[in-house]
């Protein structure tokens, strides 16, 4: 029941491949792909009351969608601040965690 259908699994397959340009130099496919799978069991597991499948597509295509974007953003900030810093000669290294989203997680260890 909590599998992930072939129609889904070619969506995430094909919105990982057209997003991929947006974190190639950091990022693999493979765990993009790794994470769109997470992404599915996430929203299976936070709404068990969806059966009704293009319900759950939606849910997943939001998803994932908004993971994409939230990892090509705290990289973007986190890329932003590193400029900052090394453009006014400081010393200190700051962090993007406070761009980061939660789920992304810390990117840099102060």
């Amino acid at each position: 029941m909590n599998d992930m259908d072939e129609g889904a699994r070619r969506w995430m397959l094909k919105a990982a491949h057209a997003n991929y340009w947006r974190m190639c130099s950091w990022y693999d496919i493979d765990d993009l792909i790794q994470d769109g799978y997470m992404c599915y069991w996430q929203i299976r597991r936070r709404y068990p009351e969806a059966v009704d499948k293009p319900h759950i597509m939606m849910l997943f295509m939001r998803t994932f969608t908004n993971y994409i974007h939230d990892l090509a953003k705290a990289r973007r900030c986190m890329d932003a601040e590193f400029w900052f810093t090394d453009s006014l000669g400081q010393s200190e290294q700051m962090t993007a965690s406070a761009h980061a989203p939660r789920h992304v997680g810390r990117l840099v260890e102060a």
